[in-house]
């Protein structure tokens, strides 16, 4: 079992952790608890548990020293470290969150250019033999105005939120997994991983990575360090067994339709599934009506991108609700298909817009940017923070742009980055664009020139990559459904993980766990 607990001024930090682990883990592994229920399992001499503790009390104190002393068990600690624990693990003051508060801020990305902030993250350390999918994260980045980050991860910020960099902390160097930098200044440690009898990874952040594929190391801790030894949880993969990477492409079709005829013949040259995500607004034209079947009939998908575009979903509960009804009236009346899944506009997707969606019969939304709903922006897929099961949040954040396009011997430097990035933390990886209108051509010189960059892309993504899969949303939000619904079984006989919900075209759900890879029993 995995044991979240929460100081009671962290429980919406608790809230994000919890829903970022049971995304990773079978969610009836996972189990909230009081303080108490340590004290408890300390005293007893309880062994071989996952305890997760987030901005622990300095009254908790004891007993996370006895947890790592005495018995193997495993702490993830997210964010501060009360100083009562400081000379057990060696940590000193090093200096003031409230200092980097400039060095946080990322200026807009300039056209063709990046904006990024002086601050940093370093990773120096693997954890086992997984080193960071993201060797450098700055604590905040830009790709297009202050928007959007293709490298696809949150913002480090400096502030009362769980987002913040927690504490300006030192630890003993033999300690050091990744730490703060500032041009060549080490500032602060952000990870470290002490070893006793147990183990302890901590991140110097209330939710730690659970925006950004370092996520990924929490998943190999878990999983299988010291797995000889020490408690383990099984991670279930997002990437269906026998690939090694999956990939969706997508066009937002804000304007036009009907002009992304060519892009989409050549994703079928390619044998590559493409994606359009419908804003409503433009069907009444017929001329938009043919385009989308065609997508279909050569097995790709459509989604719902809301009635009138709105930014938030309109700004409230009752008109994202209409957003989503209505969207996905029309679509199904202009081409005869009932859309299931939806593309948040300018990806917003607050809180009040996922319950909207769900409530108006929609069974995933695709979202997630840096600048807005950091709860959205997640390492992996799932069931987002305070949303019922059966709701999908397929986080992206790769927007395909002539404009995004760096002036650089290679333009699309970031974009292979991005890919790579989410291939190294086995991350189901989303990248779109958006088909052209009479009033913006999203920065492409010509459709030619676009054409060649996504032809470009795919050659990288296939001759880096050994057995892709290109999948159409629809699939892939099917697979993620099932990978949510997976349980798990402990008996005298081990361990067997299970799911009620079969993935789409035969995929196999695949898990790992104590150096292992194993399927998931569909029953």
């Amino acid at each position: 079992m995995i044991y979240v607990l929460s100081a009671g001024d962290s429980d919406y930090a608790g809230d994000l952790v919890t829903a970022a682990l049971c995304r990773s883990v079978p969610s009836n592994l996972v189990k909230r608890v009081c303080a108490s229920q340590l004290h408890t399992s300390v005293e007893r001499g309880d062994s071989e548990h996952i305890w997760v503790l987030i901005n622990p009390l300095a009254c908790w104190g004891g007993s996370l020293q006895a947890l790592l002393r005495d018995s193997a068990n495993k702490v993830l600690l997210f964010g501060s470290v009360p100083e009562s624990l400081w000379q057990y693990l060696g940590l000193s003051k090093s200096g003031e969150v409230g200092e980097l508060a400039q060095l946080a801020k990322a200026p807009p990305a300039p056209t063709y250019g990046e904006g990024c902030s002086e601050a940093r993250i370093e990773y120096r350390r693997p954890i086992s033999d997984q080193i960071s999918p993201l060797q450098t994260r700055y604590f905040s980045r830009y790709d297009f105005m202050e928007e959007w980050n293709n490298m696809g991860y949150g913002a480090i910020t400096v502030d009362d939120t769980p987002w913040a960099l927690a504490d300006c902390l030192q630890a003993p160097a033999s300690t050091i997994v990744a730490e703060v930098m500032a041009g060549e200044h080490a500032l602060a440690a952000y990870a470290a991983k002490w070893d006793f009898n147990g183990s302890l990874f901590w991140f110097a952040r209330a939710v730690g990575p659970i925006d950004s594929q370092e996520w990924r190391l929490v998943e190999v801790y878990l999983a299988h360090y010291r797995s000889d030894e020490l408690a383990c949880a099984p991670v279930v993969s997002e990437i269906p067994a026998g690939y090694d990477c999956a990939v969706t492409m997508r066009l937002d079709c804000d304007e036009d339709v009907e002009s992304a005829r060519q892009l989409w013949q050549a994703y079928c040259a390619e044998n590559v599934p493409l994606s359009l995500a419908l804003h409503a607004a433009v069907l009444p034209d017929s001329k938009h009506h043919q385009l989308p079947k065609d997508v279909l009939a050569s097995g790709g998908s459509i989604l719902s991108h809301t009635l009138t575009h709105a930014p938030n979903w309109g700004g409230s509960y009752l008109a994202a609700l209409h957003e989503g009804c209505e969207s996905m009236a029309a679509i199904e009346s202009a081409i005869g298909h009932k859309v299931r899944y939806a593309v948040s506009p300018f990806h917003h997707t607050p809180v009040y817009a996922r319950k909207a969606l769900a409530d108006a019969g929609y069974e995933g939304c695709v979202g997630g940017i840096i600048c807005n709903d950091p709860d959205y922006m997640t390492a992996r897929s799932g069931n987002a923070v305070g949303q019922g099961i059966g709701f999908i949040g397929f986080p992206q954040q790769c927007m395909l742009h002539g404009d995004c396009m760096q002036q650089a011997e290679d333009p699309l430097t970031v974009f292979k980055q991005a890919f790579a990035t989410a291939k190294a933390g086995q991350h189901f990886f989303g990248y779109l664009d958006h088909p052209f209108s009479e009033r913006y051509a999203y920065g492409w010189q010509s459709e030619e020139q676009r054409i060649n960059a996504h032809k470009t892309f795919l050659d990288f993504i296939r001759q880096t990559s050994g057995n892709v899969l290109f999948a159409n949303l629809d699939d892939a939000f099917d697979f993620l459904g099932a990978k949510s619904a997976v349980r798990a079984t402990v008996s005298g006989d081990g361990l067997e993980l299970w799911t009620q919900l079969l993935p789409p075209n035969g995929w196999q759900l695949e898990y790992e766990y104590r150096g292992a890879r194993m399927k998931v029993v569909e029953s």
